[in-house]
């Protein structure tokens, strides 16, 4: 744990939660996903595949708000329609 932030593992993937929303963690062709620790702004783990035991080190990027994919929507139906009238 570190501030709000909290890793763990459930089931097979990983997860962060970082005080209001969980983030799932799972490596692409991987099998089971394990986040252990934060080091600074990363998350820290392993994870299985074929060949054995895997470690990582992942930056997560926050997914963009409601609000803001309402906004660069409403810009582009705006850019759109302008072009559609002349």
């Amino acid at each position: 744990m570190r501030g709000n932030n909290i890793v763990g593992r459930s089931g097979l993937s990983g997860f962060l939660y970082n005080g209001s929303s969980y983030t799932t963690l799972s490596v692409p062709g991987g099998g089971t996903t394990c986040a252990y620790g934060i080091s600074g702004n990363n998350v820290v783990g392993f994870y299985n595949n074929g060949s054995g035991a895997q470690g990582f080190l992942a930056t997560p990027v926050p997914e963009p708000s409601l609000l803001e994919l309402m906004l660069v929507g409403s810009a582009a139906f705006l850019g759109i329609r302008q072009r559609w009238h002349r």
